[in-house]
């Protein structure tokens, strides 16, 4: 939740003549979240969340509206749609499909134990069962269909084995998801910002809007997958084992259902990683892109400097992604970005970063010195210094060969540096540690990375064949190439860098994050 579409008190109160639900009050936005503009709305008859829906259209929102009216009705602690004078849930304000809801008490738990999965476990019970007598049909908009039409895409970009390891694990689900698995709506997004305690007690569980029909127990799985995982990604057997228990003794699994667990619970670990990363980015796209033009123009003046650009802008890389990752972070809380938060990643641990800087160059230099076993060092001179690989090299494939290497090479230098930086600089460890607990956390979640990497190569393949269709259509002019070169990395590095955060934040969700960074807090 959080605001993108902006309503004045005016534009509310004459909104609101069409409810029997009193006068304005008072209007106050809700900074956190990602997905819909929301607040909190106080009026002369009581207090309800306004949320105006960003992506939704009106012609979706009617099942969601209504499995929360049918389970309200039933006892489950959901927001309750408030209907107008015409007997409609949903209306239009200021160009958005807009709805009225009762707001709930409580707040999200960040770090539960063992007793909050066990209530958790015992709502989502009750919400399924409550859920047998809803009509509404939608089907998972994340659900096998969506996994069949993802992997169709991303195959022609992977290597044999993924292809086959892909093709392997969709069969396996396949095979499992058409079992004989009891069916219903799910919640679908049951994560711990969802969940709202008062003490011991669930107060509400909001944000229905990733709803859908599905396999009951795939629902189960997401919810175990979030509220019963470790900082190293490992599921806790206390808190599983609670809020199974507490599931069960309302709904018990079926032998089916039993068997196809293991199955829907890796099913279930990956969909939100870049979901969540462009999120981020749409919360302030001005100052997302202005803070990476300035990076870009720096880097670039340091590439004029002829060898020593390149090593200082690869030294710093380490720091500079810290910075990213705080601008997220402070995104995140609902906070505003400022040109000063570009340097954050300067203040806490340089030393170290420095070090993993320093320690990534070599390793670059070293996976070169690999591919050049194949290529004679083409593919070394083509990135240190620019020069174009031999037309022979191309036709022999030695080039290719060398590409080969390096990715082979550089797959667990990738591994131990994807998360050594903000394990430095946020949980102060020294360089050795932050490494070996990254390459164990990237190995640990090995499949999420594996489709994570494969995504970005099809992204990447769909940027070449742009500046390959441009350089055609332009006769290769230069100027257009850079240009489009430039808007690439100003639209692409956003959504990249908050990627890696939204991944830390899932493998990672104990570990500290910087609740106001000294560059936020200041001012630029």
């Amino acid at each position: 939740m959080s605001v993108f579409t902006r309503v004045t008190a005016e534009e509310l109160s004459a909104w609101l003549k069409r409810y029997a639900i009193g006068t304005l009050v008072d209007l106050q936005g809700i900074a956190a979240g990602i997905e819909n503009t929301n607040y909190f709305v106080t009026t002369t008859d009581g207090r309800f969340v306004l949320t105006l829906f960003e992506k939704l259209g009106a012609a979706e929102l009617p099942f969601y509206l209504n499995l929360m009216a049918h389970l309200a009705r039933h006892g489950i602690p959901c927001p309750a749609p408030i209907a107008d004078q015409g007997n409609k849930y949903l209306g239009t304000l200021n160009g958005k499909p807009a709805t009225l809801v009762t707001c709930l008490p409580g707040v999200p738990v960040s770090s539960p134990l063992a007793r909050h999965c066990e209530r958790v476990g015992a709502v989502l019970a009750d919400m399924h069962l409550a859920g047998r007598g809803y009509g509404g049909k939608l089907e998972n908009p994340r659900g096998p269909r969506w996994w069949g039409a993802a992997a169709r895409e991303i195959a022609p970009f992977l290597d044999e084995a993924r292809r086959e390891l892909l093709a392997s694990e969709l069969e396996f689900q396949a095979r499992h998801r058409a079992l004989d698995l009891p069916r219903g709506p799910v919640h679908a997004d049951l994560f711990r910002d969802n969940v709202l305690f008062e003490g011991d007690r669930i107060g509400g569980v909001i944000d229905f809007y990733f709803a859908g029909i599905d396999a009951l127990l795939f629902d189960v799985a997401v919810t175990v997958n979030d509220w019963c995982a470790d900082p190293a990604g490992e599921i806790d057997g206390a808190r599983a084992g609670a809020l199974l228990a507490a599931y069960r003794a309302a709904r018990d699994f079926t032998r089916t259902e039993g068997e196809a667990w293991p199955v829907l619970l890796r099913a279930a670990a990956l969909r939100f990683w870049l979901l969540k990363g462009f999120a981020l980015f749409r919360k302030s796209p001005v100052m997302w892109l202005f803070l990476v033009f300035t990076y870009w123009i720096a880097v670039a003046l340091l590439g004029q400097i002829r060898y020593l650009g390149l090593a200082t802008s690869t030294v710093l890389l380490p720091a500079f992604s810290v910075s990213f990752m705080a601008m997220c972070a402070v995104l995140e809380r609902g906070g505003m970005l400022r040109p000063a938060l570009l340097f954050s990643g300067f203040q806490n641990g340089l030393a170290t970063l420095i070090a993993l800087g320093v320690l990534y160059l070599l390793s670059v230099v070293a996976v070169l010195g690999i591919a050049s076993l194949a290529d004679a060092g083409a593919l070394l001179q083509w990135v240190f210094y620019g020069q174009e690989p031999p037309q022979e090299g191309l036709r022999d494939g030695s080039v290719s060969r060398a590409l080969v290497f390096a990715a082979l090479a550089g797959a667990p230098v990738l591994m131990a540096f994807w998360f050594a930086p903000v394990l430095a600089a946020w949980n102060r460890m020294g360089a050795a540690q932050s490494l070996f607990y990254s390459f164990f956390a990237v190995w640990r979640n090995w499949r999420a990375f594996v489709v994570y990497g494969a995504a970005l190569a099809l992204a990447g393949l769909a940027f070449i064949t742009a500046v390959t269709a441009a350089a055609i259509a332009t006769s290769g002019q230069v100027e257009v190439l850079r240009f489009l070169g430039l808007i690439f990395t100003m639209l692409t590095l956003p959504t990249l860098f908050a990627s890696f955060y939204a991944s830390y934040r899932d493998i990672f969700p104990q570990d500290p994050v910087p609740a106001d960074p000294p560059s936020n807090a200041t001012g630029p």
